[in-house]
């Protein structure tokens, strides 16, 4: 006897409704591994950030608390897993750190912008100047200040803004609109120049000064406008030199003076080079030689004189297991050679030297 069998709209029987319902609930939990699985290999689910690079120079910060030396780095931070062109862009970091000159350590470090984008930015990162208790550089297409006591923030173009109505959009995004000169210095879009007056966010008009003064007072200028050029910038080892090969800060008349005894700085040769890297020699002013020590960079990039120290920043000599140098902050002891180096661009410290070598007759004698 044929009996009939009950169907859907569809034409579909009920019965197999009900087996193709059991089927997929059964491969549910199969559909949403796989799921979970082309989700996590496109998009990725944990971040990893590389190590810090460094933009830009460096700039000393002189104060009776203690010298800093302060930085900008940049960090990149990525998905794991990802593949070409899936989810979202990296996170470019930009961060500022302050060292300690002695010792040579890392004393804080703040991140100021973190931008989403594949390239990073920031390659126009230019310190300006120290303004009291702040320090001024450009960065990411803005004039910026932190303390130099936590590098907090304590100007941006925005509040420079708030603070001077009148300059409401016209500050430029441009590095060359900003300069330092007893306060930042800066060129607005309808070509007017103002100064941020010290300790404040004030800003008041400002133009070049003329030419007055005694031809020494003149000499001074010129040299200190040589000193903000070669902090701002960066320069060759030779500019750290006087021609008999002693080593002064840039724009100074003189070389750096050592006293107890009295004496300078010898830097040579005047050609490193893995085989002979660059040295420095403690020389008395009968030209003997009190102590000389290997330098762990291959250049001198920037260089300050400390009361205890001569700092510098340059890249690390070549090593056989290194392919591209780091960049190093060096503090070099003026009593006895000794070295303590940090590795910026690794976030630790580098192999510190033991105080400057005697030369063999002196060690002899002694």
């Amino acid at each position: 006897m044929l009996t009939a069998t009950a169907r859907d709209a569809s034409g579909v029987s009920v019965g197999g409704l009900k087996k193709i319902s059991k089927l997929l609930w059964a491969a549910a939990p199969i559909l949403i591994g796989v799921a979970v699985f082309i989700w996590g290999m496109t998009t990725g689910s944990e971040w990893s950030t590389g190590p810090p690079d460094l933009r830009g120079n460096a700039m000393l910060a002189r104060r009776a608390e203690g010298d800093r030396l302060v930085v900008v780095m940049h960090r990149e931070e990525d998905q794991v897993h990802r593949t070409r062109g899936a989810g979202p862009p990296p996170r470019q970091h930009f961060e500022v750190h302050g060292f300690s000159v002695d010792p040579l350590a890392p004393v804080w470090r703040r991140r100021l912008a973190t931008e989403h984008t594949v390239h990073a930015n920031g390659g126009d990162t230019r310190m300006l100047g120290v303004d009291g208790d702040r320090v001024w550089f450009f960065l990411l297409r803005e004039p910026i200040a932190v303390s130099i006591g936590d590098g907090a923030l304590v100007a941006n173009a925005a509040m420079i803004e708030a603070a001077n109505p009148a300059l409401a959009g016209l500050l430029s995004s441009e590095k060359s609109a900003y300069a330092f000169h007893d306060g930042l210095v800066l060129t607005a879009t309808d070509a007017t120049r103002h100064r941020i007056a010290p300790g404040t966010l004030r800003a008041e008009p400002w133009s070049p000064p003329v030419q007055r003064g005694t031809p020494k007072e003149w000499e001074e200028h010129n040299a200190a406008m040589e000193r903000w050029a070669a902090d701002a910038g960066v320069s060759g080892t030779e500019a750290f030199q006087t021609p008999e090969g002693l080593l002064r800060e840039v724009g100074a008349t003189k070389p750096i003076g050592v006293a107890d005894p009295d004496g300078a700085l010898m830097l040579h040769p005047k050609q490193p080079s893995a085989e002979t890297p660059l040295h420095v020699a403690r020389i008395d002013r009968n030209d003997a030689t009190i102590w000389d020590v290997a330098l762990p960079i291959a250049a001198i990039r920037q260089l300050w004189d400390t009361p205890d120290a001569v700092v510098m920043i340059g890249p690390e000599s070549p090593r056989a297991d290194q392919t591209n140098p780091r960049a190093l902050l060096v503090a070099l002891a003026t009593a006895n050679g000794a070295i303590q180096s940090y590795a910026v661009e690794a976030d630790e410290r580098a192999n510190d030297a033991v105080d400057g070598a005697a030369p063999e007759s002196q060690a002899a004698a002694e």
